[in-house]
């Protein structure tokens, strides 16, 4: 998966889409996602994410789970972390969550 770094604080939803979908070998970077899909300086809500990632043909299921049902998410997964800001969840190892910040 190739790291995205965000530069704009509205954009993490759209960085963490790009890094997935760079995953499942998809080329489209954050510059395109931003021109094709604007985002409100609130950022992208849960329902835009999921209209995106199928407009990238990537399938998607919205999930609520506390921190304890992490371990049974398929990775990878775009978490709304705090409720205000994606991550991608990339991995478990021993120490327990490999977060993607970006």
């Amino acid at each position: 998966m190739k790291e995205i770094i965000q530069s704009e604080a509205a954009e993490c939803g759209l960085a963490c889409l790009a890094m997935v979908a760079s995953h499942f070998g998809h080329s489209v970077g954050l510059r395109e996602l931003r021109r094709d899909f604007p985002v409100s300086s609130k950022g992208s809500t849960l329902v835009q994410l999921i209209s995106i990632a199928r407009h990238l043909d990537i399938t998607c299921r919205p999930l609520r789970c506390e921190i304890d049902g992490l371990p049974e998410v398929k990775l990878l997964a775009i978490l709304h972390w705090g409720m205000s800001h994606y991550v991608v969840l990339a991995a478990w190892g021993r120490s327990g969550r490999h977060l993607r910040p970006v």
